[in-house]
């Protein structure tokens, strides 16, 4: 088939600027894992697709090209074998485990058994790929079904906005990175795993995410404050301890308009 560009950045963004006046006229993140339909200085009209992205699940895609390894993705362990609804093929799904020293991984290797690249297994992960498969750059290793459902009428989304009104902690939080930084995992420490982030200028931050939620990073990811680290909803108080009150504004009056 055709090949596409695939986002692998959780930092990208993008401008459309009048060629003109040289002005921004509008600025949009570009969600981890899109397909983009533009390239750098393209021209673009009204209504012309950018980019798409799958609502219904987040992914993790393939930075290199290699062969798969699986590493502590046990049968009833770390993974059951699930039927998908649409397709009816089984699919392991990644399920919380007892024995906390098992971590599920995907690893990417050369030819010379290297490793290239290795990703974490969250829980209700549906794995995308078999032990042994050839993967190329952008592939889709691992699907997650998105467990933040957007209210789509109006009933269902007031309860939300009483929420924000209220300044209420979320139910489910979503766990912030308060600086720039470099992602490294630490250790499994009482059913959470540790996300260490690491400033260029030294800084440390520590968070422990509990290992149900999933993780939105990967490790050597640099990440910038105020990006959510897991799934879930982000607190205007996370939001203006980071960036402060006009950031909070912002973000109340967009999450009302969702």
């Amino acid at each position: 088939g055709k090949k596409m560009e695939i986002v692998i950045s959780r930092l990208a963004e993008m401008r459309i600027i009048d060629k003109n006046t040289n002005i921004a006229l509008s600025n949009y993140n570009i969600p981890y894992g899109s397909r983009l339909y533009v390239k750098n200085g393209d021209e673009v009209k009204k209504n012309d697709l950018i980019c798409e992205w799958d609502p219904y699940n987040a992914v993790i895609i393939s930075e290199s090209t290699g062969k798969i390894s699986f590493e502590h993705v046990i049968d009833n362990v770390t993974f059951r074998e699930e039927s998908d609804e649409q397709t009816g093929f089984r699919e392991k799904v990644i399920i919380e485990t007892r024995d906390k020293t098992k971590n599920p991984t995907i690893k990417i290797l050369s030819g010379k058994r290297e490793v290239l690249k290795s990703y974490n297994l969250p829980v209700g992960a549906h794995i995308a790929v078999s032990e042994r498969d050839t993967v190329s750059h952008g592939d889709i290793l691992v699907k997650i079904p998105r467990a933040v459902g957007k209210s789509g009428d109006i009933t269902g989304g007031l309860p939300r906005v009483t929420e924000l009104f209220e300044a209420r902690n979320p139910s489910n939080p979503a766990v912030v990175s308060e600086i720039d930084g470099e992602v490294n995992f630490g250790k499994i420490k009482r059913g959470n795993r540790e996300i260490i982030i690491t400033s260029r200028s030294g800084e440390i931050k520590k968070y422990l995410v509990p290992l149900s939620k999933q993780i939105l990073v990967q490790e050597n990811d640099y990440v910038r404050a105020g990006i959510p680290l897991s799934d879930g909803v982000i607190t205007p108080a996370d939001i203006l301890a980071i960036k402060g009150p006009t950031k909070v504004q912002e973000y109340i009056v967009n999450e009302v308009h969702e």
